[in-house]
Protein backbone atom coordinates (compact mmCIF):
# COMPACT_ATOMS: atom_id res chain seq x y z
CA UNK A 1 0.00 0.00 0.00
CA UNK A 2 1.87 3.24 -1.03
CA UNK A 3 2.29 6.50 1.69
CA UNK A 4 -0.43 8.67 1.31
CA UNK A 5 -0.22 12.11 2.54
CA UNK A 6 -2.48 15.47 2.45
CA UNK A 7 -2.17 19.02 2.11
CA UNK A 8 -5.35 19.79 3.59
CA UNK A 9 -3.01 21.74 6.58
CA UNK A 10 -3.96 18.96 9.15
CA UNK A 11 -0.83 17.69 10.90
CA UNK A 12 -0.14 13.97 10.63
CA UNK A 13 -0.72 11.44 13.42
CA UNK A 14 2.51 8.77 13.43
CA UNK A 15 1.71 5.56 15.49
CA UNK A 16 3.41 2.95 17.05
CA UNK A 17 1.86 0.07 14.97
CA UNK A 18 3.76 -2.73 15.11
CA UNK A 19 2.74 -5.66 17.27
CA UNK A 20 2.80 -9.23 17.17
CA UNK A 21 -0.03 -12.04 18.80
CA UNK A 22 2.13 -11.77 21.96
CA UNK A 23 4.35 -8.33 22.34
CA UNK A 24 2.96 -4.65 22.18
CA UNK A 25 5.54 -2.43 21.09
CA UNK A 26 6.07 0.94 22.80
CA UNK A 27 7.62 4.12 20.48
CA UNK A 28 10.25 3.35 17.71
CA UNK A 29 13.15 5.10 16.57
CA UNK A 30 13.77 5.04 13.00
CA UNK A 31 15.93 2.82 12.88
CA UNK A 32 13.51 0.46 15.36
CA UNK A 33 10.94 0.93 12.72
CA UNK A 34 13.42 -0.42 10.18
CA UNK A 35 14.13 -3.88 12.20
CA UNK A 36 9.97 -4.34 12.97
CA UNK A 37 9.55 -3.97 9.42
CA UNK A 38 12.02 -6.89 8.44
CA UNK A 39 11.09 -9.19 11.41
CA UNK A 40 7.10 -8.84 10.44
CA UNK A 41 7.76 -9.09 6.68
CA UNK A 42 9.28 -12.18 7.32
CA UNK A 43 7.29 -13.75 9.80
CA UNK A 44 3.92 -12.25 8.65
CA UNK A 45 2.59 -11.89 11.90
CA UNK A 46 -0.50 -10.05 12.69
CA UNK A 47 0.12 -6.19 13.56
CA UNK A 48 -1.82 -3.68 15.33
CA UNK A 49 -2.62 -0.15 16.11
CA UNK A 50 -2.53 1.45 19.09
CA UNK A 51 -3.94 5.01 19.15
CA UNK A 52 -3.26 6.43 22.83
CA UNK A 53 -1.99 9.49 25.06
CA UNK A 54 1.23 9.86 23.27
CA UNK A 55 -0.61 10.24 19.94
CA UNK A 56 -0.33 13.82 18.24
CA UNK A 57 -3.76 14.68 16.55
CA UNK A 58 -5.78 17.91 15.50
CA UNK A 59 -8.06 18.47 12.85
CA UNK A 60 -10.33 15.85 11.12
CA UNK A 61 -8.18 13.93 9.22
CA UNK A 62 -4.82 12.63 10.20
CA UNK A 63 -2.24 9.89 9.27
CA UNK A 64 -0.51 6.29 10.91
CA UNK A 65 2.11 4.83 9.37
CA UNK A 66 2.12 1.15 10.12
CA UNK A 67 5.62 -0.88 11.41
CA UNK A 68 4.98 -2.04 7.59
CA UNK A 69 5.71 1.49 6.13
CA UNK A 70 1.82 1.70 4.84
CA UNK A 71 -0.13 5.06 5.12
CA UNK A 72 -3.36 4.35 7.29
CA UNK A 73 -6.01 7.25 7.38
CA UNK A 74 -8.03 8.15 10.29
CA UNK A 75 -10.97 10.59 9.94
CA UNK A 76 -12.46 12.19 13.22
CA UNK A 77 -15.31 14.71 13.91
CA UNK A 78 -16.66 15.82 17.38
CA UNK A 79 -13.08 15.11 18.75
CA UNK A 80 -11.03 16.93 21.54
CA UNK A 81 -7.84 16.61 22.65
CA UNK A 82 -7.49 15.80 26.83
CA UNK A 83 -4.61 16.59 28.63
CA UNK A 84 -4.24 13.23 30.24
CA UNK A 85 -5.65 10.78 27.63
CA UNK A 86 -5.88 9.84 23.95
CA UNK A 87 -9.30 12.28 23.66
CA UNK A 88 -12.60 12.51 23.74
CA UNK A 89 -15.90 12.16 21.70
CA UNK A 90 -17.95 14.63 21.65
CA UNK A 91 -21.76 13.76 21.56
CA UNK A 92 -22.68 12.43 17.99
CA UNK A 93 -18.52 12.29 17.48
CA UNK A 94 -16.54 9.03 15.36
CA UNK A 95 -13.57 8.03 15.20
CA UNK A 96 -12.86 5.65 11.23
CA UNK A 97 -10.66 4.72 9.55
CA UNK A 98 -10.34 5.65 5.40
CA UNK A 99 -7.74 3.39 4.80
CA UNK A 100 -8.99 -0.06 4.46
CA UNK A 101 -6.83 -2.28 7.15
CA UNK A 102 -5.94 -5.61 5.44
CA UNK A 103 -8.25 -7.78 7.64
CA UNK A 104 -8.98 -6.65 11.09
CA UNK A 105 -9.27 -9.31 14.13
CA UNK A 106 -10.58 -7.28 17.21
CA UNK A 107 -10.82 -3.66 18.40
CA UNK A 108 -10.30 -2.49 21.82
CA UNK A 109 -11.40 0.60 24.10
CA UNK A 110 -9.18 1.68 27.25
CA UNK A 111 -12.31 3.71 28.78
CA UNK A 112 -10.90 6.65 31.08
CA UNK A 113 -11.47 5.56 34.71
CA UNK A 114 -14.73 6.18 35.75
CA UNK A 115 -16.36 6.61 32.30
CA UNK A 116 -19.43 4.73 31.96
CA UNK A 117 -21.19 5.62 28.77
CA UNK A 118 -20.71 3.08 25.62
CA UNK A 119 -19.36 3.90 22.62
CA UNK A 120 -21.32 2.29 19.47
CA UNK A 121 -18.76 0.63 16.91
CA UNK A 122 -19.75 -0.60 13.37
CA UNK A 123 -17.55 -2.42 10.67
CA UNK A 124 -17.41 -3.85 7.37
CA UNK A 125 -15.87 -4.21 3.95
CA UNK A 126 -16.04 -0.60 2.37
CA UNK A 127 -16.56 2.72 4.44
CA UNK A 128 -20.22 2.57 4.99
CA UNK A 129 -19.65 0.03 7.56
CA UNK A 130 -23.09 -1.46 7.42
CA UNK A 131 -22.13 -5.42 7.51
CA UNK A 132 -22.96 -4.88 12.10
CA UNK A 133 -23.67 -2.09 13.45
CA UNK A 134 -24.64 -0.51 16.77
CA UNK A 135 -21.84 -2.84 18.59
CA UNK A 136 -21.71 -0.86 22.40
CA UNK A 137 -18.38 -1.06 23.61
CA UNK A 138 -18.24 0.08 27.35
CA UNK A 139 -15.92 -0.06 30.51
CA UNK A 140 -17.31 -3.37 31.49
CA UNK A 141 -17.42 -4.49 27.89
CA UNK A 142 -14.59 -2.88 25.89
CA UNK A 143 -13.42 -5.30 23.09
CA UNK A 144 -14.78 -7.30 20.33
CA UNK A 145 -13.63 -9.99 17.88
CA UNK A 146 -14.29 -10.24 14.32
CA UNK A 147 -15.42 -13.12 12.61
CA UNK A 148 -12.56 -14.97 10.35
CA UNK A 149 -13.63 -13.55 7.27
CA UNK A 150 -11.57 -9.58 9.05
CA UNK A 151 -13.29 -6.64 8.03
CA UNK A 152 -11.66 -4.08 6.61
CA UNK A 153 -12.95 -0.88 8.04
CA UNK A 154 -14.75 0.24 11.53
CA UNK A 155 -16.59 3.03 12.99
CA UNK A 156 -16.45 4.13 16.65
CA UNK A 157 -19.70 6.35 17.52
CA UNK A 158 -20.29 8.23 20.61
CA UNK A 159 -24.11 8.00 19.98
CA UNK A 160 -25.02 10.38 23.28
CA UNK A 161 -26.90 13.83 22.10
CA UNK A 162 -25.31 15.00 25.16
CA UNK A 163 -22.32 13.51 27.11
CA UNK A 164 -18.96 12.95 25.78
CA UNK A 165 -17.32 9.67 26.23
CA UNK A 166 -13.75 9.99 27.51
CA UNK A 167 -11.02 7.03 26.32
CA UNK A 168 -7.50 6.67 27.20
CA UNK A 169 -6.66 4.31 23.97
CA UNK A 170 -7.60 2.12 20.84
CA UNK A 171 -5.97 -1.05 20.13
CA UNK A 172 -6.98 -2.72 16.27
CA UNK A 173 -5.10 -5.96 15.61
CA UNK A 174 -5.28 -6.86 11.83
CA UNK A 175 -3.78 -9.25 9.84
CA UNK A 176 -1.53 -9.43 7.34
CA UNK A 177 -2.92 -11.81 5.03
CA UNK A 178 -6.46 -10.80 4.94
CA UNK A 179 -9.50 -13.27 3.92
CA UNK A 180 -11.19 -10.78 1.57
CA UNK A 181 -15.34 -9.56 1.93
CA UNK A 182 -16.88 -13.20 2.83
CA UNK A 183 -20.09 -11.63 0.08
CA UNK A 184 -20.60 -8.86 -1.53
CA UNK A 185 -23.94 -7.16 -3.31
CA UNK A 186 -23.20 -4.76 -6.23
CA UNK A 187 -26.11 -3.59 -9.32
CA UNK A 188 -28.53 -6.63 -7.34
CA UNK A 189 -26.05 -9.32 -7.90
CA UNK A 190 -24.70 -11.02 -4.36
CA UNK A 191 -20.90 -12.13 -4.93
CA UNK A 192 -19.35 -14.56 -2.35
CA UNK A 193 -15.61 -15.83 -1.99
CA UNK A 194 -14.60 -18.75 -2.67
CA UNK A 195 -12.84 -21.29 -0.72
CA UNK A 196 -9.59 -20.87 -2.27
CA UNK A 197 -10.28 -17.44 -0.51
CA UNK A 198 -8.71 -15.63 -3.81
CA UNK A 199 -11.58 -15.29 -5.95
CA UNK A 200 -15.17 -14.61 -6.44
CA UNK A 201 -18.43 -16.33 -8.05
CA UNK A 202 -21.56 -14.57 -8.36
CA UNK A 203 -23.96 -16.60 -6.58
CA UNK A 204 -27.76 -15.11 -7.13
CA UNK A 205 -29.21 -12.25 -8.36
CA UNK A 206 -32.12 -10.48 -6.72
CA UNK A 207 -34.01 -9.86 -10.16
CA UNK A 208 -35.25 -5.93 -10.05
CA UNK A 209 -33.10 -4.98 -13.03
CA UNK A 210 -33.34 -5.83 -16.68
CA UNK A 211 -29.56 -5.46 -17.59
CA UNK A 212 -26.78 -6.86 -15.60
CA UNK A 213 -22.87 -5.96 -15.87
CA UNK A 214 -20.38 -7.96 -13.31
CA UNK A 215 -17.78 -6.89 -11.45
CA UNK A 216 -14.40 -8.23 -12.80
CA UNK A 217 -12.41 -7.57 -9.28
CA UNK A 218 -13.52 -7.53 -5.46
CA UNK A 219 -10.26 -6.32 -3.57
CA UNK A 220 -8.25 -6.98 -5.82
CA UNK A 221 -9.82 -10.58 -6.08
CA UNK A 222 -11.12 -11.66 -9.57
CA UNK A 223 -14.85 -12.54 -9.82
CA UNK A 224 -14.16 -15.93 -11.92
CA UNK A 225 -17.60 -17.71 -12.03
CA UNK A 226 -21.51 -17.47 -12.43
CA UNK A 227 -22.98 -20.24 -9.34
CA UNK A 228 -25.49 -22.35 -10.50
CA UNK A 229 -29.23 -21.37 -10.78
CA UNK A 230 -27.95 -17.64 -10.75
CA UNK A 231 -31.35 -16.03 -12.56
CA UNK A 232 -33.39 -17.92 -10.03
CA UNK A 233 -36.26 -18.13 -12.74
CA UNK A 234 -36.16 -14.00 -13.08
CA UNK A 235 -34.64 -14.62 -17.02
CA UNK A 236 -37.42 -14.03 -18.55
CA UNK A 237 -36.94 -10.04 -17.03
CA UNK A 238 -33.25 -10.23 -17.65
CA UNK A 239 -32.38 -8.60 -21.75
CA UNK A 240 -28.50 -7.99 -21.16
CA UNK A 241 -25.83 -9.49 -19.72
CA UNK A 242 -22.32 -8.26 -19.59
CA UNK A 243 -19.38 -10.52 -17.98
CA UNK A 244 -15.77 -9.36 -17.75
CA UNK A 245 -13.04 -11.45 -19.26
CA UNK A 246 -12.06 -12.66 -15.65
CA UNK A 247 -15.49 -14.97 -15.51
CA UNK A 248 -14.48 -18.33 -16.77
CA UNK A 249 -16.91 -20.78 -15.56
CA UNK A 250 -20.91 -20.68 -15.61
CA UNK A 251 -22.75 -23.07 -13.51
CA UNK A 252 -25.52 -25.58 -14.11
CA UNK A 253 -28.44 -23.35 -15.22
CA UNK A 254 -26.69 -20.01 -14.35
CA UNK A 255 -28.58 -18.02 -17.34
CA UNK A 256 -31.60 -20.40 -17.80
CA UNK A 257 -34.59 -18.52 -19.66
CA UNK A 258 -32.56 -15.31 -20.11
CA UNK A 259 -33.93 -12.88 -22.68
CA UNK A 260 -30.52 -11.60 -23.83
CA UNK A 261 -30.08 -11.18 -27.37
CA UNK A 262 -26.32 -11.58 -27.21
CA UNK A 263 -24.14 -13.02 -24.78
CA UNK A 264 -20.20 -12.89 -25.04
CA UNK A 265 -19.30 -16.34 -24.29
CA UNK A 266 -15.80 -16.26 -25.37
CA UNK A 267 -13.98 -16.36 -22.30
CA UNK A 268 -15.73 -19.00 -20.79
CA UNK A 269 -13.59 -22.45 -20.32
CA UNK A 270 -16.41 -24.59 -18.42
CA UNK A 271 -20.21 -24.69 -18.82
CA UNK A 272 -22.44 -26.41 -16.64
CA UNK A 273 -25.51 -28.29 -17.40
CA UNK A 274 -27.94 -26.35 -19.19
CA UNK A 275 -26.04 -23.17 -18.45
CA UNK A 276 -27.81 -21.28 -21.55
CA UNK A 277 -31.15 -23.51 -21.79
CA UNK A 278 -34.28 -21.80 -23.01
CA UNK A 279 -32.36 -18.50 -23.78
CA UNK A 280 -34.93 -18.09 -26.55
CA UNK A 281 -33.69 -14.57 -27.68
CA UNK A 282 -30.16 -15.67 -28.29
CA UNK A 283 -29.43 -15.73 -32.38
CA UNK A 284 -25.43 -16.77 -32.18
CA UNK A 285 -22.57 -17.49 -29.74
CA UNK A 286 -18.92 -17.95 -30.09
CA UNK A 287 -17.09 -20.31 -27.89
CA UNK A 288 -13.78 -20.08 -26.57
CA UNK A 289 -11.12 -22.14 -28.83
CA UNK A 290 -9.99 -24.38 -25.96
CA UNK A 291 -13.06 -25.43 -24.59
CA UNK A 292 -13.20 -29.07 -23.65
CA UNK A 293 -16.81 -29.74 -22.89
CA UNK A 294 -20.39 -29.11 -23.44
CA UNK A 295 -22.49 -30.46 -21.27
CA UNK A 296 -26.16 -32.00 -21.55
CA UNK A 297 -28.71 -29.11 -22.69
CA UNK A 298 -26.01 -27.00 -22.35
CA UNK A 299 -28.05 -24.70 -25.02
CA UNK A 300 -31.32 -27.05 -25.28
CA UNK A 301 -34.33 -25.10 -26.51
CA UNK A 302 -32.44 -22.02 -27.64
CA UNK A 303 -34.76 -21.63 -30.83
CA UNK A 304 -33.28 -18.36 -32.25
CA UNK A 305 -29.96 -19.42 -32.11
CA UNK A 306 -28.79 -19.82 -35.74
CA UNK A 307 -25.22 -20.24 -35.74
CA UNK A 308 -22.40 -22.12 -33.80
CA UNK A 309 -19.05 -22.94 -34.07
CA UNK A 310 -17.39 -25.87 -32.24
CA UNK A 311 -13.76 -25.94 -32.19
CA UNK A 312 -11.57 -29.17 -32.68
CA UNK A 313 -10.78 -28.86 -28.51
CA UNK A 314 -14.31 -29.84 -27.66
CA UNK A 315 -14.08 -33.79 -26.72
CA UNK A 316 -17.25 -34.39 -24.54
CA UNK A 317 -20.59 -33.47 -25.58
CA UNK A 318 -23.57 -33.97 -23.61
CA UNK A 319 -27.04 -35.60 -24.07
CA UNK A 320 -29.60 -33.37 -25.76
CA UNK A 321 -27.05 -30.39 -25.96
CA UNK A 322 -28.58 -28.88 -28.64
CA UNK A 323 -31.80 -29.75 -28.46
CA UNK A 324 -35.18 -28.13 -29.55
CA UNK A 325 -32.88 -25.49 -31.49
CA UNK A 326 -35.05 -25.03 -34.14
CA UNK A 327 -33.03 -22.63 -36.36
CA UNK A 328 -29.47 -23.76 -35.62
CA UNK A 329 -27.11 -24.49 -38.04
CA UNK A 330 -23.61 -26.19 -36.70
CA UNK A 331 -20.33 -26.28 -37.95
CA UNK A 332 -17.54 -28.61 -36.54
CA UNK A 333 -14.18 -27.89 -36.60
CA UNK A 334 -13.87 -31.90 -36.48
CA UNK A 335 -13.92 -33.75 -39.15
CA UNK A 336 -16.13 -36.56 -37.69
CA UNK A 337 -17.72 -36.62 -34.48
CA UNK A 338 -15.57 -37.35 -31.63
CA UNK A 339 -15.73 -40.08 -29.43
CA UNK A 340 -16.23 -38.34 -26.62
CA UNK A 341 -19.86 -37.09 -27.76
CA UNK A 342 -22.83 -38.69 -26.44
CA UNK A 343 -24.52 -40.12 -29.35
CA UNK A 344 -27.78 -37.79 -28.58
CA UNK A 345 -25.92 -34.29 -28.71
CA UNK A 346 -28.26 -33.20 -31.52
CA UNK A 347 -31.36 -35.26 -31.25
CA UNK A 348 -33.54 -32.50 -33.33
CA UNK A 349 -31.18 -33.72 -36.80
CA UNK A 350 -29.73 -29.97 -37.10
CA UNK A 351 -27.75 -29.70 -40.02
CA UNK A 352 -24.07 -30.26 -38.94
CA UNK A 353 -20.85 -29.29 -41.37
CA UNK A 354 -18.22 -31.59 -39.97
CA UNK A 355 -14.70 -30.57 -40.64
CA UNK A 356 -15.43 -26.77 -41.00
CA UNK A 357 -13.15 -23.59 -40.04
CA UNK A 358 -13.74 -20.94 -37.34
Amino acid sequence: MPKRFFDSGTSRLFLVAAFSLSALMGVASASAFDHQKAVLRKDEENLALVLNGSTDVEGSEAVALTALGNAIIFELEGYSSLPNGFESLNPKGSLKNGTALSGMMSLAITFSEGETDPLSLSYGWDESCAYASGIALSSSNSSTSFDSSGPSYFRIENASLTEAVDILAVTILYSCAAAGVPSLKSGGVTYSLNADKASYTATSFEGKASAISFLSSISSRPVTAVGNTFLSGYGSAVTSITMPSSISKLGSSAFYGSAAASINLSHITAFGDSALSNCTKIAAVSLNPTLTSIPGYCFAYCSKLSTIFIPLSVLSMGHYAFNACSSLSIRCEAPSKPSGWDSGWNPSARPVTWGASA
